[in-house]
């Protein structure tokens, strides 16, 4: 009999059991043996397959926080790309301004020199009144 009880033992461990040879073998160590850790073993089976299953909340794993940096990530990339969009056109509505001031800027010059031209030819009229000698002939007049 104990021959029997050590062969059902050895095909347990080895999982090749049925469920009436399970069946068998507790019953019988809980005859033989009802203090050993074998019956303190199956009895706990017992009671571990009488109870509810109950939901448990998964914790996160290390793969969930990387998706969540992922995104996070994404996102930081996606509105730095929108800034440097809108930063361009900023730069580049400023650079027309500029070019716009400067050529404003340019048409006032070219306006005061067009006057300024127009005053020195009146000017360059007069350049004769330099040599004042030679219209009234100074040296002629010293010399009489």
């Amino acid at each position: 009999m104990n021959n029997e009880l050590a062969e059902l033992l050895e095909k347990y461990w080895n999982g090749e059991t049925s469920l009436e040879e399970e069946a068998k073998l507790r019953a019988r160590i809980k005859k033989s043996h009802p203090d050993s850790t074998l019956a303190d073993f199956f009895s706990g089976i017992e009671q571990l397959g009488k109870l509810e299953p109950t939901l448990v909340a998964k914790p996160k794993t290390n793969a969930v926080r990387a998706v969540s940096l992922w995104r996070a990530a994404a996102v930081f990339i996606g509105l730095a790309m929108f800034g440097g969009v809108i930063n361009a056109k900023y730069q580049k509505k400023a650079q027309e301004d500029a070019y716009y001031q400067v050529m404003e800027a340019f048409s006032l010059i070219q306006t005061n020199m067009e006057k300024g031209t127009s005053e020195l030819e009146v000017i360059g009229e007069l350049r004769h009144l330099n040599k004042a000698h030679e219209l009234f002939n100074i040296n002629e007049l010293k010399g009489q």
